[in-house]
């Protein structure tokens, strides 16, 4: 099929007598020395003054939990958690939930696996690490909130279940994930996940971004680190802080996602349905052989222009290959949308495998 970019193809470049920019991250880790890894300290940030600071961000920082909804309905504080005490100077947080253990730290917040006192449930819950700076911080923050209300529920996307702000901090709390792809394949020796498993993974995924792309919603952010398995070892896709309505959004206002998973048009253009597929299509490869996915340069180009070496495709079936090169087409118009792919024998297979499973668990 011929294809019309916009954007003119690097000059090819051959390895014959030099070494591959790309590598699998097992050799890629044989040729980096060990190194311990160091915390770096953190920058302190310079501060106003004291009385500046309380006369600006008095009213961000209560000291009472505020639910956040943005379909109009009001909620009761109280009747959340009858574990809730508004004379306590103990936050909702520390009042209503066990922390067992820390889950991850970023520039965003901290990650906490907790238990519900209400239901003994367990339950992840994001907290940002820094109060509210300003209103329009605040905005910037409580739009995630607006994102995941936006998407609904469907199996294969991480559950929001609610959200608060309390003196000054913003609280998401979700259902718990067993781990991240990218937690899964570190554990894994080859740094892959076996065919036979990704295919399952894989049909999550399609389902996942179909349900989206069908709302007109747009991901941005693909990658295994915001891919988690459950338990029952199914796969969702969570981590919408990126997320775009196609229909509200600006184009213009996009964030660009992770590069090493970027489609080549967003950097000239902007994210699309299509642009996702791409990420799907690359991650993945990714998981499947074990490629150490460059970030810039030679490799990250030769990816993009379906260069991709056939040592890191082999002992993968021809079927997987081949859709993954059609995700990682350089045309954005020539990638199959998820509806398509969708449609392939495989997955219509495992799609009936899965109604029959279910089916046999009495589950409609």
């Amino acid at each position: 099929m011929a294809m019309d970019l916009c954007t003119p193809r690097p000059t090819p470049v051959f390895y014959d007598q030099f070494e591959s920019p790309l590598s699998t991250k097992r050799e890629k880790l044989k040729r980096t020395p060990a190194r311990n890894a160091v915390s770096m300290p953190r920058l302190a940030k310079t501060c106003p003054a004291m009385g500046r600071l309380r006369s600006r961000l008095s009213e961000l920082r209560t000291r009472r939990p505020v639910f956040i909804t943005f379909d109009g309905a009001k909620d009761n504080v109280l009747s959340q958690s009858r574990f809730y005490d508004p004379a306590s100077s103990d936050t909702f947080f520390d009042q209503c939930f066990t922390v067992i253990r820390k889950l991850g730290e970023g520039s965003f917040g901290e990650v906490f696996c907790v238990r519900s006192k209400d239901d003994s449930n367990y339950y992840a819950i994001k907290r940002t690490i820094e109060p509210y700076r300003s209103l329009n911080d605040r905005g910037l923050k409580r739009r995630e909130v607006e994102k995941l209300q936006t998407v609904g529920k469907h199996p294969n996307l991480v559950h929001f279940i609610r959200a608060w702000e309390e003196q000054g901090l913003l609280y998401i709390q979700t259902e718990l994930c067993e781990r991240s792809l990218d937690q899964l394949v570190a554990d894994s020796p080859t740094y892959t996940v076996p065919e036979e498993v990704l295919w399952r993974y894989f049909h999550d995924l399609l389902q996942a971004v179909n349900y989206l792309h069908s709302r007109d919603l747009i991901h941005v952010d693909i990658k295994p680190a915001n891919i988690f398995v459950t338990r029952s070892g199914v796969c969702q896709l969570g981590d919408f802080g990126l997320m775009m309505d196609l229909n509200k959004d600006k184009m213009a206002n996009a964030d660009e996602g992770d590069s090493k998973y970027l489609a080549f048009e967003v950097l000239n253009g902007k994210p699309s349905k299509p642009s996702d597929i791409f990420s799907l299509g690359i991650s993945i490869l990714e998981l499947a052989s074990g490629l150490f996915l460059p970030s810039n340069g030679v490799g990250w180009e030769m990816l993009r222009n379906h260069n991709i070496p056939p040592e890191f495709l082999r002992g993968l079936s021809e079927e997987l290959v081949s859709i993954i090169t059609a995700m990682m087409d350089p045309d954005p118009e020539a990638r199959p949308t998820a509806s398509e792919l969708l449609k392939h024998p495989r997955f219509r297979m495992l799609h009936l495998e899965k109604e029959v499973y279910l089916l046999a668990l009495g589950v409609e």
